[in-house]
C-alpha cells in the first residue's frame, strides 16, 4: 500500500469512511448507538478513532459524548467499542479505562445496578440517573465490569457481504431469531473486500454499497414494519438498526426508524 500511496490511499479512503457527521452531530441527528473502533497510534501513544485510517483523536469523541448527555439529560446512548487496535499490554486497557472514566464516569450505567435485575428498559435506566451504556468486545472487559459491560449482552451479527440478496435473508433471519430480552444489533451494512474495492476502484462505500443497503433496510425496517397490526408484532422486530452515513436521503431512514417508535406509543395508547 505504501509503495504505490498516491493510488492506494485515495482508493482506501473512498471505501473506509462510512459517516459525514461528527459524533455529537449524529447524537443531534437522532443517533443513540455509536460503533466504536479505537487504535492506540505508536507515533504519538494516543488514542484514535480507526476505520483501516486515523480518525479523531479519542479524547474529542469523548468530548461530544459529554457535551451532548449534559444537555439532554433524559437521552439513553448506546457507546459500543467493537475493536481495539495496536493495544500491547493490559496497561494499554487500563489507560483507556482511565480515560473513558476521566469524560464519562458520572454518565456511565453501572453493570451492578442491574445484575440478576429483569429485563432493562428504558424506565429501569432512567431511575439510575445516568446515560450511557458502555460495551468494550474484549476479554479485558471483565477487569472493568462495574462500568463496561460485556459483548455477551449486546450481540451484534455481521453479514460480512457485499450482496444485497444475502444481506437480506441475514438480516430477516437475525431479526427472527434475536433474543427477545436482549439488546441486538441488526447490521445493515454491506462490507467492502480487496478485491471489490479494486474492481469498483472509481466507486466508494457511499455510492456502491450505502446506496442499495439504506434502500433494502428502509423496505425491511420502516416499510414492512408499518404494516404491522397490533403491537407484539411490531415491538418484536429490530431493536438497534445500524447503518452507514445516517444522513442519506436527507436523514430519510433516520427520521423513518425513529418514527416507528411513535407507531409503537400510539399502539401502547389503545
Amino acid at each position: 500500500l505504501n509503495a504505490f500511496h498516491f493510488i492506494t490511499y485515495p482508493l482506501v479512503a473512498r471505501y473506509s469512511i462510512t459517516q459525514r457527521l461528527n459524533v455529537y452531530q449524529q447524537l443531534n441527528a437522532g443517533i443513540r448507538y455509536l460503533d466504536i473502533r479505537i487504535a492506540l497510534r505508536p507515533e504519538d501513544n494516543q488514542f484514535y478513532i480507526c476505520h483501516n485510517f486515523y480518525g479523531p483523536k479519542l479524547e474529542e469523541i469523548l468530548k461530544q459524548m459529554r457535551a451532548y448527555v449534559k444537555q439532554n439529560p433524559t437521552e439513553i446512548i448506546i457507546v459500543d467499542i467493537q475493536h481495539v487496535h495496536n493495544f500491547k499490554s493490559i496497561e494499554d486497557h487500563q489507560r483507556l479505562f482511565e480515560m473513558i472514566s476521566q469524560y464519562l464516569r458520572d454518565h456511565i450505567i453501572s453493570t451492578a445496578v442491574f445484575f440478576n435485575e429483569p429485563p432493562i428498559s428504558l424506565q429501569s435506566l432512567w431511575s439510575t440517573g445516568n446515560q450511557l451504556l458502555v460495551f468494550y468486545r474484549h476479554p479485558f472487559q471483565e477487569m472493568f465490569s462495574s462500568l463496561l459491560w460485556p459483548s455477551s449482552q449486546l450481540p451484534n451479527p455481521w453479514a460480512n457481504t457485499r450482496n444485497s440478496a444475502k444481506l437480506n435473508l441475514f438480516l430477516k433471519n437475525s431479526i427472527l431469531s434475536r433474543p427477545e430480552r436482549k439488546l441486538f444489533v441488526t447490521q445493515g451494512v454491506l462490507t467492502p473486500n480487496s478485491s471489490y474495492a479494486i474492481r469498483n476502484f472509481f466507486g466508494s462505500l457511499e455510492t456502491k454499497l450505502t446506496q442499495p443497503a439504506n434502500t433494502l433496510l428502509y423496505k425491511l425496517i420502516v416499510k414492512d414494519r408499518c404494516g404491522c397490526k397490533n403491537k407484539n408484532e411490531l415491538s418484536f422486530g429490530p431493536n438497534i438498526v445500524m447503518f452507514d452515513f445516517v444522513d442519506w436521503n436527507e436523514y430519510e431512514l433516520l427520521n423513518s426508524i425513529v418514527g416507528l417508535n411513535r407507531v409503537l406509543f400510539d399502539f401502547c395508547q389503545v
